[in-house]
C-alpha cells in the first residue's frame, strides 16, 4: 500500500506546488512590485477585453488618469524611500475609492489608471473623480511620525462619448490632465 500511496502522494504534492508558483509567476507578471496595483500589461489586456466585445453588449466606462505631482522634487528632497511610500499611499487611496469590478493600475513611473463601470455620464463621473480626489489629497501619516501630503492631476474620458479604443479615451484624458496640471 505505501508503495502506491507515496508516488501518488509525491505527484499531488508537486502539482501544488507547481499550481502556487504558476500563481505567483501571473501575480509578478500583473501586479506592479512597488505598489501590488495592477500594471500597464493588465491595464492594457483589460482595456482590450472592454473594447473588443461586440458593440452591441459593450457597457459604458469611464478611464481616469491621474499624476502623482511633485514626486522628483519629493524624491530630491526626501529621498526615494519617501518617493516610494507616496507611490504606495497613492495605490491604497485608489484601492479603497475603486469597486470590485473596476481596476486601478499602475501606469508608470508617477502615472496611475482607473476604469471604473461605476459610472454612467458626466455627472458621476465627476462625483468619482472628487471621491478619488478626497481619498488622495489629504494628509497621510508616514512612519516617522512625519505627515505626507499628496497632491495629484487628473483628466478622465467616458467611453463611448470621447472615444472608441484605449488610445483615443488615453489621449482625451491625457490632454484633460495636462490642462488641470
Amino acid at each position: 500500500a505505501f508503495l502506491l500511496w507515496a508516488p501518488g502522494w509525491t505527484c499531488g504534492l508537486c502539482m501544488a506546488v507547481m499550481f502556487r508558483a504558476r500563481r505567483f509567476i501571473l501575480r509578478i507578471a500583473d501586479h506592479d512590485s512597488l505598489t501590488g496595483l495592477a500594471n500597464r500589461r493588465k491595464f492594457d489586456r483589460t482595456a482590450d477585453l472592454l473594447l473588443g466585445r461586440k458593440s452591441s453588449v459593450r457597457k459604458k466606462f469611464a478611464l481616469v488618469l491621474i499624476d502623482l505631482n511633485g514626486l522628483k522634487q519629493l524624491n530630491d528632497r526626501y529621498g526615494h524611500a519617501t518617493g516610494d511610500r507616496a507611490l504606495v499611499l497613492m495605490s491604497r487611496a485608489l484601492e479603497h475609492t475603486v469597486g470590485p469590478e473596476d481596476i486601478a493600475a499602475r501606469f508608470g513611473g508617477d502615472e496611475f489608471v482607473v476604469l471604473t463601470h461605476a459610472v454612467k455620464d458626466r455627472e458621476e463621473l465627476t462625483r468619482f473623480e472628487e471621491s478619488i480626489r478626497n481619498t488622495v489629497e489629504r494628509e497621510h501619516a508616514l512612519d516617522d511620525e512625519r505627515k505626507l501630503l499628496l497632491r495629484m492631476s487628473m483628466g478622465s474620458a467616458l467611453f463611448p462619448e470621447d472615444g472608441r479604443d484605449a488610445g483615443e479615451l488615453l489621449y482625451i484624458a491625457d490632454q484633460k490632465m495636462y490642462r488641470e496640471k
